[in-house]
């Protein structure tokens, strides 16, 4: 998608220092991607780019707070959002996740996108019972 391009990072061409990326998320970003849990919420995602001439190392640091609905009363609250999280790309035939956190990207490849990454990062870090703050002491 056209609206995605900015989440591309370039992964050709190793650089001597590493790169920090910031990102400023809003609505708009949960809009875009299908499947999305989460509707609204204001996130702050850096992103820290370590290449080197076979791989490129990606540090993921992402803060704020994204809303959810009580599943309890149905309230509306905000739930504060605090990830760090490491992923590699390493240069190969094709493209393939070998794990979590690892994949491989065709050589022929010269940018990857971020944003699924992100996406997956934030809807995972939501607990599956949604309650107020409120209900946690019960």
């Amino acid at each position: 998608m056209k609206n995605l391009r900015k989440f591309d990072i370039s992964i050709v061409k190793p650089n001597d220092r590493d790169e920090e990326l910031v990102y400023e998320l809003d609505e708009s970003f949960f809009k875009l991607l299908e499947n999305n849990l989460l509707e609204k919420g204001t996130v702050i995602v850096k992103v820290k780019v370590d290449k080197k001439p076979t791989l490129t190392q990606l540090l993921f640091t992402i803060e704020g707070a994204v809303e959810l609905t009580c599943d309890r009363s149905l309230e509306k609250f905000d739930y504060p959002i605090n990830i760090g999280r490491r992923v590699i790309f390493r240069l190969g035939d094709e493209n393939k996740e070998l794990c979590e956190d690892m994949y491989t990207v065709s050589r022929s490849e010269s940018t990857i996108n971020i944003a699924q990454h992100i996406h997956d990062f934030i809807n995972l870090s939501v607990p599956m019972k949604k309650l107020h703050p409120r209900f946690q002491e019960e």
